[in-house]
């Protein structure tokens, strides 16, 4: 998710960095495997499989909020926000194939959709099958009026590689002779999130918080769900957040 204005306005009136922290290991796991029957003939086949793993520490703290749309956001009294310094580096790891099969703008039209995902990208030699990628920009603003938290999730990326295959298999002979469409990439920054169904509670979690209080529990649970179009219900995927941060001074 891009930051907004706000967040880098503040960034650069922040004072040094400090070595009162933030910090805690995240551990994210993405995963489902199914198939799906719509009404006929459409139907989907999912096999996905994501990981991230990293640190996440912010280092550097203002007063007043941080995050686009806070009312009474430049209270210095209400609001502390901690951001971190830089992009931080995390582990990633993805193998995804998904499958649509149906109709495609006309009833008789069917084609058959194929989405491959890959990190690592195919043929790229790393440790134990993980690729190095970064995140970037999350937020944590205590607001002391509400005795709330609220933490802004990251983007989260790595190089990868995709691949989408379309076959036009049944229907009239202009339709079916059509050559297969395929679209190859390598995208330098996929994102964990991309080419599923995504939540509303992944981007802002926001919780309880006490004076005085040194841990926040971030683990949650997620509904993510495979692409299959809109003829076909795709179940929930398990998909899945670890991440507890503690403050140290």
């Amino acid at each position: 998710m891009l930051a907004t204005s706000l967040i880098f306005a503040t960034i650069l009136m922040a004072p040094p960095k400090l070595t009162d922290t933030w910090s805690g290991e995240m551990v994210i796991t993405i995963s489902g495997k199914g198939r799906a029957e719509g009404v006929k003939p459409n139907w989907g086949e999912w096999d996905i499989n994501r990981e991230v793993r990293g640190t996440i520490t912010f280092d550097r703290k203002f007063k007043g909020a941080g995050i686009s749309g806070t009312p009474d956001s430049r209270n210095e009294s209400r609001y502390e926000t901690w951001v971190a310094d830089s992009r931080g580096p995390v582990q990633m790891k993805i193998n995804d194939s998904t499958i649509v099969y149906g109709p495609l703008f006309e009833p008789k039209n069917i084609r058959h959709d194929t989405t491959l995902v890959q990190v690592p990208p195919k043929g790229t030699t790393t440790l134990d099958g993980w690729m190095i990628g970064k995140y970037e920009l999350p937020i944590l603003q205590i607001d002391s009026k509400t005795g709330t938290y609220t933490y802004e999730s990251p983007r989260i990326y790595a190089k990868g590689y995709t691949l989408f295959t379309r076959k036009f298999v049944k229907g009239p002979k202009d339709w079916t002779s059509k050559k297969p469409l395929v679209k190859e990439d390598f995208p330098i920054e996929y994102e964990v999130r991309f080419d599923l169904a995504q939540p509303d509670g992944w981007f802002k979690i926001t919780g309880k918080f006490a004076p005085g209080q040194n841990e926040i529990n971030l683990s949650r649970k997620f509904e993510f769900a495979p692409k299959l179009g809109a003829s076909v219900t795709a179940p929930k995927l398990n998909a899945e957040m670890k991440l507890i941060l503690k403050r140290t001074n």
